[in-house]
């Protein structure tokens, strides 16, 4: 299966602005394996409404 990742404009800045690329590619990463089913621990949430079909990722405050 092909992922891709897309990031809004303020999105990119944001990353950019506090270096945490590594960090947010790791965690999708994370987020990956754990829907094909692997059994890792990782706050994730289906989207309602206008964002069905999407996933919110929480690392500490941060949300992706």
């Amino acid at each position: 299966m092909n992922w891709e990742i897309c990031y809004s404009h303020r999105a990119k800045k944001f990353i950019q602005k506090h270096k945490i690329e590594d960090e947010i590619r790791n965690t999708i990463k994370k987020f990956i394996l754990k829907y094909e089913g692997e059994d890792i621990n990782i706050d994730v949430k289906k989207l309602k409404g206008k964002w069905k079909g999407y996933h919110r990722i929480r690392i500490g405050e941060t949300r992706i």
